[in-house]
């Protein structure tokens, strides 16, 4: 599998990743599933960032630059949420698209805390990394009582 099925399969989630965020109730983004976990808004914004953000660390960016992207790009609202997720992907397809077959899976990129893995392990990561995201996400909404299914990821 080469970058360019790996970035149209980040662009397929991120279809479902912007219908979530379409559904956030903007009366209830302070609502969180216990006291130790992250409120609706808070889980919104880190998945929005996740493309640009894991790009950053992948890219060998230190830890308080890194912070300071994550708070740069921290939204309110879900169209502003869309926009940091669509300029992350932007931004993940600039950098893998031109890259030549075997700089894809040799090349590596190492993250301030010490993980160090090839390019396409990356752009692997930042997939599964989305999904995992996204599912908390539906799972908020879901316990929210909001009126998601499987057919408002797979539709």
């Amino acid at each position: 599998m080469n970058q360019e099925h790996l970035l149209r399969e980040l662009q397929n989630v991120g279809r479902s990743v912007e219908r979530l965020f379409s559904l956030l109730p903007a009366d209830r983004l302070e609502w969180r599933p216990q006291e130790n976990m992250r409120t609706l808004l808070e889980l919104a914004n880190h998945l929005a960032q996740v493309p640009s953000v894991d790009l950053k660390i992948l890219q060998g960016a230190a830890q308080p630059e890194v912070q300071g992207l994550e708070r740069a790009l921290t939204r309110g609202d879900a169209g502003a949420l869309t926009e940091v997720w669509r300029h992350g992907v932007e931004a993940v397809a600039a950098y893998y698209g031109p890259l030549t077959a075997e700089r894809f899976m040799t090349e590596t990129g190492k993250a301030f805390y010490g993980h160090e893995a090839t390019l396409s392990e990356w752009l692997l990561e930042i997939i599964t990394h989305t999904y995992h995201h996204r599912a908390q996400l539906f799972t908020y909404l879901k316990l929210m009582g909001l009126p998601v299914d499987m057919f408002t990821l797979y539709a």
